[in-house]
């Protein structure tokens, strides 16, 4: 016998109910549940009523997935009081994370009211994250409407389940207030502060939260002097990222030293080359930790339209740059670590990055003390450039770098690395003759190349470049350099033995060597 209509609709939903979840519900879907939320809202704040959820417009399997599901509302908006107070009491008990943007706090008070509205019990809050447009900071008009920022909104802690937590435009008296220790944040992992003026001198900031794992520092004054009180009681610190503005005034006075933790894995800086000389010379960094640096000291709109914004390293501070960031490649060697590979790249348009790999000394044999996030033990340490576009500045380019590889060469265990990586672009021959020369000073024991670009292949083919890279066994070429086989040729008839492979072809064909036959092409 055939069900009817009416059974077949029941049993078929009874399915869907018990087999599907909030989590894989199509965007359409969840777009038209809080948008049918949203008109259920009364427009009376002071309707104190039961709100009743009329969803009509999506299917009532959903719908009632939705009211009854607390996991689906813990995200919750900032738009007025009466919606995130229904985000809060259909979340109730678990934990919430919360998205506001300081651009938002304008006359208006709506936005600054459901904001206090969720601070009113931090207890709750999983997440406190700040999403903002920075276009908008440019905007005076807009800028100066930020009136309903109050400081004191953030006074409302202790909170014990935050475990990430983003500030932004605090001064340095509220933050000298804050307590960041494991009684107010037991949980606090991700700290995250935008355009801050961090405390320094007598009175700084307490930090000492034992479980803060990621700290950023995104355009905030006075971070190296923070740095140097706060740094020694991050015990679990794994992650440090700052990026401070071109145009921030740099350090002045003596400086405490920077002592970091063994935790610490990843250091990025990107700042002006005089902040990174005071960082670099007060720090203490753990060799095993992972560094970036990027140095700009002026950026500026260039190209035909001037509509390209281009960056620039100062050039009279690039030598001294690559000893203080690089020095630490020396002690690495003296305490048993190799070097085994260094790279030249283009960075976009307008730099250049210096990267070397090396690995530690150590040698696990149990299980336990294997580090999964870096399982082959190695650390890296680069350094990024900038001399405006290089399609209109080469010579600055071809000078910035090789400024910075002069001193590099010095360094003892780099003379070892048995591999280079080379992809630099718009040099023309003479440059490239240049930049092989002293990249072999820096390593000459090396036996392969990786390419990015053909311009050393030339290279190779001269006779008066024997001497450059003596050692060299193979060079290996990534799929989108031409294979120039007249070029190829020439350098291997000089250079016996030495093997020309395709990046792409090594895994398939891994005796293959270049030039190939016709019918291979």
């Amino acid at each position: 016998m055939s069900r009817s209509a009416s059974e077949a609709v029941v049993e078929d939903g009874a399915i869907l109910r018990n087999r599907c979840y909030i989590h894989k519900l199509p965007v359409e879907i969840l777009a038209q549940i809080f948008l049918a939320v949203l008109h259920a809202i009364p427009q009376n704040a002071r309707f104190k009523a039961v709100v009743p959820l009329v969803l009509t417009h999506v299917c009532p399997i959903w719908c009632g997935a939705a009211i009854e599901s607390k996991a689906l509302w813990t995200v919750i908006p900032i738009v007025s009081t009466s919606i995130t107070r229904l985000y809060l009491k259909r979340s109730h008990p678990l934990t919430i994370s919360v998205q506001y943007s300081y651009s938002k706090f304008t006359r208006r008070t709506r936005y600054a009211d459901a904001f206090r509205c969720v601070l009113d019990d931090p207890t709750r809050v999983r997440e406190l994250i700040h999403e903002d447009n920075w276009d908008d900071w440019f905007d005076e008009e807009e800028y100066e409407k930020q009136n309903e920022w109050d400081d004191e909104m953030f006074c409302r802690f202790p909170a014990p389940s935050l475990g990430k937590l983003q500030l932004v435009q605090l001064g340095a008296e509220v933050l000298r207030t804050r307590t960041f220790n494991d009684v107010f944040f037991p949980a606090l992992i991700d700290l995250r502060l935008d355009y801050c003026v961090l405390p320094s001198g007598n009175q700084p900031m307490t930090i000492t939260t034992s479980s803060l794992t990621y700290l950023d520092l995104y355009h905030c004054e006075n971070f190296l002097a923070f740095l140097a009180e706060a740094a020694r009681h991050l015990s679990s610190l794994r992650g440090l990222k700052i990026n401070e503005h071109f145009m921030a005034e740099p350090h002045h006075g003596a400086l405490s030293p920077i002592e970091f933790s063994g935790s610490l894995r990843l250091l990025a800086l990107y700042s002006t080359s005089m902040t990174a000389l005071s960082f670099f010379q007060a720090s203490r960094i753990p060799l095993h930790s992972t560094v970036h640096v990027t140095s700009i000291d002026n950026a500026r709109l260039e190209g035909p339209e001037e509509d390209i914004f281009a960056r620039e390293t100062s050039g009279f501070r690039v030598a001294m740059l690559a000893v203080n960031v690089f020095d630490r490649i020396s002690q690495a060697v003296r305490a048993g670590y190799t070097s085994y590979c260094m790279t030249i790249a283009d960075v976009q348009n307008d730099a250049t990055e210096i990267k070397i790999f090396m690995r530690s000394p150590r040698r696990s044999t149990s299980v336990h003390d294997l580090d999964f996030d870096e399982p082959d033990q190695s650390c890296i340490t680069s350094l990024i450039l900038a001399h405006r576009l290089r399609e209109y500045h080469i010579d600055q380019a071809l000078t910035t770098l090789l400024k910075a590889l002069a001193p590099i060469k010095t360094i003892p265990g780099l003379r070892t690395v048995p591999t280079l990586a080379i992809s630099l672009s718009s040099l023309h021959q003479t440059a490239y003759q240049l930049v092989c020369e002293r990249l072999s000073e820096c390593a000459p024991q090396t036996t392969e190349i990786a390419l990015g670009s053909p311009g050393l292949i030339t290279v190779l083919g001269e006779a008066e470049s024997l001497d450059v890279f003596p050692s060299l066994k193979m060079v290996s070429l990534t799929p989108d350099v031409a294979i120039d086989k007249h070029a190829i040729m020439e350098a291997r008839g000089i250079r016996k033995g030495l093997r020309f492979v395709r990046q792409d072809l090594l895994a398939q064909f891994p005796d293959h060597s270049l030039p190939l036959e016709n019918e291979m092409y």
